[in-house]
């Protein structure tokens, strides 16, 4: 069984070069900012985290949620998932926007394709397999760090490129004129120990 599990896509050679370019223009001297490296750029479809996290903080929900139960549940979600995402995805770039409760993370926004939306959708679908596997309800209050883990009916496609920016600092949104086609390629999904 892994350590982490997620879900993601990964910039290619030439969309994390584009990207770094934009993180640059975007970047400001203010200390708080942290720059995502570009090795950590990813669109994010489902993240779990440290699994053992992810127990522990679904048991503060579930007070009987075994770990057996809830490994099981893994282990048929990550077999459920692995057909459902393809080895690349192709995506436009829309623009930039903040995400994030409190807004501070600077991102790059991209246009949710038809294929994408289904992807989404259908891990998402599973994800409800595996809370109903485990004991709780899709609509259940979770941890405010596991709320990653709720179903969410739509997808809005970003890759983070600061974080802790001074939401004052920037007009945004801001869309593009003109961007190129990134290529994602999926990565394994799996942290292992």
């Amino acid at each position: 069984m892994p350590e982490s599990f997620y879900l993601q896509y990964m910039p290619d050679e030439r969309a994390q070069n584009w990207l770094c370019e934009l993180q640059t223009k975007y970047a400001t001297t203010n200390s708080s900012e942290r720059l995502t490296s570009p090795k950590a750029m990813h669109l994010t479809i489902l993240h779990f985290g440290h699994l053992s996290d992810t127990l522990a903080q679904l048991q503060t929900v579930h007070s009987d949620l075994s770990a057996e139960m809830f490994y099981e549940g893994v282990a048929k979600l990550i077999r459920a998932s692995d057909p459902l995402l393809p080895s690349q995805l192709e995506l436009h770039a829309t623009g930039i926007d903040l995400f994030g409760p409190h807004g501070t993370a600077l991102a790059v926004t991209f246009k949710p394709t038809t294929e994408l939306v289904k992807i989404h959708s259908s891990v998402h679908e599973k994800l409800g397999d595996f809370l109903e596997h485990i004991g709780i309800q899709q609509n259940a209050v979770l941890p405010h760090r596991k709320r990653a883990l709720q179903i969410h009916p739509t997808i809005k496609p970003h890759i983070t490129l600061i974080k802790g920016v001074q939401p004052q600092q920037h007009v945004l949104p801001e869309r593009f004129n003109s961007a190129p086609q990134l290529r994602l390629v999926r990565n394994p999904g799996f942290i292992t120990a």
